[in-house]
C-alpha cells in the first residue's frame, strides 16, 4: 500500500503535513486510492473509503466503525472519461447522508450531488459544480456553481478562497465565466443547471 500526502488538493511530503493542520493521507494500491484520512488540527476528523469490486458496505463499516470518527464508504464506476462515486456517509456508525461525485479524467471533481436518503432523489440545493482547479494562494480562475430548488442556477462563486479578487456572479453576468474558461455551448449549459451528468460526448 502506498502513502501519499495532500492539502488542497497540492501533494506534499509527510514532513510538510506533519507541520499542517488540515491535510489527507491517501492509501492507494496499484495505483487506485484505497482510503483517504482526513487530519484537522492535527487529529483524524474523517474517513474516505473506497470499496474494491467484490467488497460489501458491511465488510467496510466492520473495519471503520472502530476508528470513532464519522466516515464515507465509496462505490465507483466509470462514465466515459468521467468517474462516479456513489457515496454514504455515516455519523457514529448510522447513515446520515447520501451524495454522488463526479471527476474528471484528471481527478477534478466536476459536480457533488446531495441524494435524499428516503426517496434517493437528487437534492438540486445540496448540488455544487466545480470549473477550473485551486492551485494556490496567487493562483486564479476557479468556480463554484450553486443552484435553486428547482435545479436552475441561483450564482457562481468566483476564486472564491481569495479575499482580494473574489467575486460572486448572477445569471446576468455569468456568461462572463463562458468567455473566461473558453467554454463551449454544451458545456456552457451544463454548469448552468444542477444536472448531475454532462453529455456522453463531453465525456470523450
Amino acid at each position: 500500500m502506498d502513502i501519499t500526502y495532500t492539502s488542497l488538493g497540492q501533494e506534499i511530503t509527510e514532513q510538510q503535513a506533519m507541520v499542517n493542520d488540515w491535510y489527507e493521507k491517501v492509501y492507494s494500491l496499484n495505483g487506485v486510492v484505497k482510503k483517504k484520512e482526513l487530519y484537522v488540527d492535527y487529529e483524524l476528523a474523517k474517513i474516505e473509503y473506497y470499496l474494491e469490486l467484490n467488497e460489501t458496505e458491511e465488510e467496510a463499516k466492520a473495519i471503520l466503525s472502530g476508528y470513532g470518527v464519522g466516515y464515507g464508504i465509496l462505490r465507483n464506476e466509470q462514465y466515459g472519461n468521467y468517474m462516479i462515486s456513489m457515496r454514504k456517509g455515516y455519523v457514529d456508525n448510522l447513515l446520515n447522508n447520501k451524495s454522488k461525485i463526479l471527476k474528471d479524467s484528471h481527478d477534478h471533481t466536476v459536480c457533488v450531488q446531495g441524494i435524499d436518503i428516503e426517496t434517493g432523489t437528487p437534492d438540486y440545493k445540496e448540488t455544487i459544480k466545480y470549473l477550473g482547479e485551486y492551485l494556490g494562494s496567487n493562483e486564479g480562475d476557479y468556480c463554484r456553481f450553486n443552484y435553486k430548488e428547482d435545479g436552475s442556477f441561483d450564482y457562481c462563486d468566483y476564486n472564491y478562497f481569495h479575499e482580494y479578487d473574489s467575486e460572486q456572479f448572477n445569471l446576468e453576468h455569468v456568461s462572463m465565466v463562458k468567455d473566461l474558461f473558453q467554454l463551449s455551448d454544451e458545456m456552457y449549459n451544463y454548469f448552468l443547471i444542477a444536472e448531475f451528468l454532462p453529455p456522453i460526448s463531453l465525456s470523450d
